[in-house]
């Protein structure tokens, strides 16, 4: 899902699109991951889904 998100972003001024950077972005995304899914935090998204799933029935 963090992909994802990314992928939405237009183009990374700050590293470029190198394949080290491409390794970089994808490890990040992985700790990220890791660390949401470990700790049990939230990043709002299940509390924006369900708000507008709500408000379209």
């Amino acid at each position: 899902m963090i992909k994802s998100m990314r992928e939405s972003l237009p183009g990374d001024a700050l590293f470029g699109e190198s394949n080290g950077a491409s390794i970089y972005k994808s490890m990040y995304d992985q700790y990220l991951a890791e660390e949401l899914a470990g700790k049990n935090q939230s990043i709002g998204l299940k509390e924006f889904l369900f708000k507008e799933l709500k408000d379209s029935l």
